[in-house]
């Protein structure tokens, strides 16, 4: 409110130069806030086996909703955005880690986040994740233009919460994730970022190699 005011201030002064710099900063902290809040959310995350603080900075994430189809051969799951709904899914990109949550909402938020900031934000259940340096992106879908999809190389083991099955459930199975988004742009988006963060691991993945070679030459 003090950086809101100081801005407006500036403005009827016809300052403009400081009335952007207070809008700026203003801009700055809610983003600082809502993602603060955002990750008390995730970090309230049940039956997670990671430690998120070691995976890197949340990139984005999601409401998504799962189908299946079975077949002889393999079970391939889609993934796609979907309007407010009871129980549903939630994907998060980390730089480090894709991770599919289980999400639940009732009424009267009896199963809800309520943390600092969080607005009735659904409960997070682990479901699975794939490390971002395992994967590949395939971009060009037949079906439609704003679907992409995640393949899981191969020999790669997925980690996958505990079902009461010695720790494995049906999400061992997964080989590839189909997205649907709600639009090419959106698509483009997730593409770009998860490619990105690929790329990079690959580079720090090349740089380390290279460097340890060097230090055994010396």
């Amino acid at each position: 409110m003090f950086l809101q005011s100081l801005s407006e201030c500036c403005a009827d002064l016809d300052r403009g130069s400081a009335s952007l710099a207070y809008s700026t900063a203003l801009e700055r902290v809610r983003g600082a806030a809502e993602h603060t809040n955002t990750m008390m959310w995730v970090g309230a995350m049940a039956d997670c086996p990671h430690d998120l603080t070691n995976l890197g900075q949340l990139l984005k994430h999601g409401k998504v909703d799962t189908r299946e189809r079975k077949d002889s051969f393999r079970i391939e799951r889609l993934w796609y955005p979907k309007p407010k709904k009871r129980s549903s899914k939630y994907l998060f990109l980390f730089q480090q880690s894709i991770i599919l949550c289980r999400a639940e909402q009732r009424e009267g938020g009896a199963t809800s986040f309520s943390g600092p900031g969080g607005g009735g934000r659904p409960h997070l259940t682990f479901s699975c994740s794939l490390s971002v340096n395992q994967v590949r992106i395939r971009d060009v879908v037949e079906q439609d233009e704003s679907m992409f999809e995640i393949h899981k190389l191969e020999n790669i083991h997925v980690v996958s919460g505990d079902s009461g099955s010695g720790g494995r459930n049906e999400e061992d199975s997964v080989s590839k994730l189909r997205i649907l988004c709600p639009s090419v742009e959106d698509k483009n988006s997730w593409v770009s970022t998860i490619n990105l963060e690929i790329r990079q691991l690959q580079s720090l993945a090349k740089f380390l190699s290279s460097s340890k070679k060097s230090m055994s030459f010396r």
